[in-house]
């Protein structure tokens, strides 16, 4: 105790203010917590399989952790207090500069919001050990080596259909029409089991309307212009396509693209089962290449080289404890044949005792048990399509949604910035907190207690005024109107709260006037915030007079509190913090005046 005491005695002497609001053990408390949580994130990625989830980035939140961090934050911020409030600085250190009660309240500011953001320092973990274990470049050949393997997971007979053929490239500008009802049967079609499927070109118009009728897919040019597409003349295409049977031939996924780092789920990534088959909109370089490969891999017909690829898949899956009974030995034959048809399909998991499986999710990953039918004896009645996957399906698994995961989760992580959604939660928090104990500091239980009494009436005051208006209301136009009018009424009701300690602060009582600096030090930057709400409620206003369609004030109407966006919040933080600085001398005054007044 004896060194804790030297720097207690020294800091007393030196730099009082640092000593009064114990800032010196508060950081250094904070720093062992945050190397503490750094430790938590970054063993928390260690084993590869904790990387076999969804959304790795919300573990914070998800396993415990942001309960730890709240509970270490309270006991901090508690005993911090505790042992802070038995010093008053006014009556220790009174008179007090204006400059130190600023510096006061920005090391209350610190002291909070640095024994709070735990957050970032376990992210930051997960970031090192994602970084350390998995570097960017064996990741993006681990990639590679999926995406180029990935024709022969076999788990989903619908990508398989003809309806995905990419290559040759012309099929990518086609559109292949698989409802039974708009088959024209009388021109070039195919047929497997019940599924059918023709073949379209298509031919695009430029339109300004928002809303066209019988468009297979369209692109929002700008505000005002949109490009359509629709189905023109059937095809026939028989001359590539020999047969309708699912083959690795039509196969053209891209397991993984690092572009999207949202990609979870082959069901959910499977933009195929969409109604609109066009395929320009999901075809891009890397998926080109790709299905070119395969289509050159499938002529050559070389045992060795797909043996080789299948080799190098397995061992990379093993290097990520991806669960599969799966060898280059038992594979191969599943998939393999002259013509490169799929003949065997893999499941997604290991396989369960005494479960009935549903054999729709073989087919496009959608759960077909609410479509079933049953006979007289309560006997399930499988379908056309339920016999065929019936006949192929295989006890072999392989779980490659857990490798989706794992990409994704790597490569989130990595460029995940954690402050982007969080940093103003904190920052603001911290800030009224540390507004709070100031005011507290400075007027006193009493005043304290009569200004949050003050607050919650007048929210109460303003929330009634609110439903009394609402009620009478009569249209949209009236609600807009009410919407401007309570904010107008706010802002004067804060102007009025400060004014008095600018202008009238000799003239009212102490206690009043305390009560007011202690609501223009905490809310100001509210009082700002009810500026800009209102002119940009006036833009919107007269922009509404002058255009009467939703696409021309989607293309002219902005106001200034959409263009600055998110960025108001940094601007409204600074300038509280620079209101703070000056309004420090209003307090100054107040706090020299007799208490009997």
């Amino acid at each position: 105790m004896k060194p804790i005491n030297r720097i207690n005695q020294f800091l007393l002497k030196k730099y009082p203010l640092i000593w009064n609001t114990k800032l010196v053990w508060l950081l250094l408390a904070g720093l062992f917590f945050h190397l503490f949580f750094f430790g938590l994130g970054f063993s928390n990625l260690s084993n590869p399989i904790s990387l076999q989830k969804y959304n790795v980035v919300d573990d914070f939140f998800q396993n415990g952790a942001v309960l730890l961090n709240m509970f270490i934050s309270t006991i901090l911020i508690v005993g911090w207090l505790f042992f802070m409030f038995k010093n008053n600085s006014f009556k220790n250190f009174y008179p007090t500069s204006s400059s130190q009660l600023f510096r006061q309240f920005v090391f209350y500011f610190i002291i909070i919001i640095f024994n709070i953001t735990y957050y970032y320092s376990f992210f930051y973990g997960m970031k090192a050990s994602v970084n350390l274990n998995h570097p960017s470049l064996v990741v993006d050949t681990d990639i590679n080596i999926t995406n180029h393997a990935a024709p022969f997971f076999s788990q989903q007979l619908s990508q398989y259909e003809i309806n995905h053929r990419g290559y040759p490239l012309y099929f990518n500008d086609l559109y292949c029409e698989t409802h039974v009802e708009l088959i024209d049967f009388e021109k070039p079609h195919f047929k497997f089991l019940n599924e059918y499927y023709q073949f379209y070109t298509l031919k695009k118009i430029i339109s300004i309307a928002r809303y066209n009728d019988g468009y297979i897919s369209y692109d929002q040019i700008n505000d005002t212009t949109f490009l359509y597409i629709y189905k023109d003349t059937v095809i026939d295409v028989s001359a590539d396509i020999t047969t309708a049977v699912p083959s690795y031939y039509n196969f053209s996924e891209v397991f993984f693209d690092n572009i999207d780092i949202d990609q979870y789920a082959y069901s959910s990534y499977n933009s195929y089962t969409e109604p609109s088959n066009y395929r320009n909109f999901i075809h891009d370089s890397l998926t080109n290449e790709l299905t070119k490969f395969n289509h050159t891999l499938f002529a050559k017909k070389n045992p060795s080289e797909i043996k080789k690829i299948l080799n190098d898949f397995l061992q990379m899956a093993a290097k990520y404890k991806i669960a599969t009974n799966l060898t280059t030995e038992n594979w191969f034959p599943l998939i393999y044949s002259d013509s490169f048809l799929v003949k065997n399909l893999i499941r997604y998991e290991v396989p369960k005792t005494n479960d009935e499986y549903d054999l729709s999710l073989d087919w496009d990953g959608k759960s077909g048990l609410e479509d079933e039918s049953y006979d007289e004896n309560g006997n399930r009645i499988k379908t056309l399509k339920q016999e065929y996957l019936g006949n192929l399906r295989t006890d072999f698994y392989l779980e490659s949604n857990e490798l989706r995961f794992a990409f994704s989760n790597i490569q989130k992580v990595r460029k995940t910035n954690p402050f982007v959604d969080t940093i103003h939660f904190f920052m603001w928090f911290s800030f009224f907190l540390a507004a709070l104990v100031f005011v507290f500091r400075i007027s006193g239980l009493k005043s304290f207690i009569f200004s949050v009494l003050a607050v919650g009436i007048l929210c109460v005051l303003l929330a009634l005024t609110a439903l009394v208006f609402d009620y009478f209301s009569q249209s949209d136009f009236d609600n807009i109107k009410i919407e401007y009018l309570m904010v107008l009424l706010t802002w004067i009701v804060g102007t009025v709260i400060l004014a008095v300690p600018i202008f009238y602060l000799k003239k009212a009582n102490k206690i009043i006037s305390s009560i007011f600096i202690n609501i223009s030090l905490t809310f100001f930057a509210f009082y700002i915030f009810l500026i800009v709400a209102m002119i940009s409620m006036t833009q919107d206003y007269f922009c509404r007079l002058q255009y009467t369609t939703a696409e021309l004030r989607r293309a002219h109407c902005n106001n200034i509190g959409e263009d600055i966006g998110i960025y108001w919040s940094y601007i409204l933080f600074i300038g509280a913090f620079i209101f703070l600085y000056f309004f420090a001398g209003v307090i100054r005054k107040w706090r020299a005046l007799p208490e009997g007044k």
